[in-house]
């Protein structure tokens, strides 16, 4: 069977790891195609890894999937509300289509935020965007009339937080669990104690280029974050080290001359004393690790195109009753854990109770194997 992986912005070293794409090719003909043209993103990426196939429009895509010769499965982390654009084309050729991402925890958060229901931080259209989400009798309906049949045939994730978009759920741990698992024990990056900023590329990630809403104005944010930084170690005496996002563009002197990081935010947050920032699938390793953690924010960030990132952010300290900073107006908060709510969170969103002793790799290749051993739509 040809497992072949989609993405509509090119792949990166981080897809190995986060779509399984090393362990699945130990097992089957693996191909990835690049649809990034298709959906219009030309995003500079520069850890971009070599694509089988980079295919500029449906009718080439049409033509690869056609050209597909015995069992074969899509794989892909393209987010529901874009999969109509390539839906019709995967079913016609009698394919199925499975799903792994790590932002469906994101959306739900800023779904079920207080934020997004305040006008002033995204206007009256964003309000009810959200009201169709939060009502089930409203948003199964509007989902199918707006997607059409659109749907996964198989979702795998820790929740289904909206039924409708898959014909079968297939729970599974959080995507970073099995990253948590193997960096525990990580040795060390850096000697002594720090503080960590989980980076979230908050003013260079090509993301907000495809936004209509206006960017965070960029000097001020880094202005307020140094401010932050100097603010956090005076009161803890800890050091701040940027664990960089991978499409950061930051320079030595972006942050004052602390260091930053690319690629090894695992094993720092292993060896960290407080991991903090706005929102990023990193936390989830913070959490795991039992690491002290705290969001940050301040107005502008609540009415520009990172709203996103700061509402997500936000929500998540609040559930795990950790502290929720404005950069505007410091004070000193806690640097701890609140266990329970750690508990709570990790037991209802990150960790699957029915696989407690398999990673969420070894349940995908299970699936993998059975899957083809049944005999794939196409076969």
């Amino acid at each position: 069977m040809k497992v072949i992986f989609l993405t509509k912005t090119g792949f990166v070293r981080q897809h190995l790891q986060d779509m399984y794409i090393e362990a699945v090719r130990g097992l089957f003909e693996v191909e990835l195609w690049d649809l990034s043209a298709i959906y219009k993103r030309h995003d500079e990426l520069p850890n971009r890894l070599e694509s089988d196939k980079v295919l500029q429009s449906f009718a080439e895509f049409d033509q690869a999937l056609a050209a597909i010769q015995g069992p074969a499965l899509i794989v892909t982390n393209i987010m529901f509300y874009s999969l109509k654009r390539i839906y019709p084309y995967i079913k016609k050729h009698h394919l199925e289509v499975a799903a792994i991402f790590k932002e469906g925890l994101f959306s739900y958060l800023n779904e079920i935020s207080w934020h997004n229901l305040d006008p002033r931080n995204g206007g009256l259209i964003d309000v009810l965007k959200i009201l169709v989400k939060r009502l089930n009798w409203i948003r199964i309906p509007y989902n199918r009339l707006v997607n059409g049949q659109a749907r996964y045939d198989y979702l795998f994730a820790t929740n289904n937080f909206y039924p409708e978009y898959a014909r079968q759920f297939i729970k599974v741990h959080y995507v970073k669990y099995d990253e948590y698992l193997a960096f525990r024990g990580a040795p060390q990056v850096l000697a002594g104690p720090y503080a960590l900023f989980l980076d979230s590329a908050a003013t260079t990630h090509p993301t907000y280029k495809y936004t209509s809403r206006r960017n965070l104005d960029g000097d001020r944010y880094i202005r307020l974050m140094n401010e932050f930084f100097d603010y956090l170690e005076a009161q803890s005496g800890l050091p701040v080290v940027i664990a960089a996002h991978p499409k950061a563009g930051y320079t030595e002197e972006t942050f004052n001359g602390r260091p930053i990081i690319l690629g090894q935010t695992p094993a720092l947050i292993e060896h960290c004393s407080f991991a903090f920032g706005h929102f990023t699938t990193a936390f989830i390793n913070a959490i795991l690790a039992d690491k002290p953690v705290g969001f940050l924010y301040y107005r502008e960030m609540l009415r520009c195109g990172q709203k996103f990132i700061t509402i997500g952010g936000m929500e998540l300290g609040k559930l795990l009753q950790a502290p929720v900073i404005n950069l505007e107006k410091l004070k000193p908060f806690p640097i701890e854990v609140n266990q329970a709510a750690y508990d709570r969170f990790i037991d209802t969103y990150v960790l699957d109770a029915q696989h407690p002793d398999q990673t969420t790799e070894a349940i995908f290749l299970d699936f993998l194997q059975a899957y083809a051993a049944k005999g794939p739509a196409n076969a």
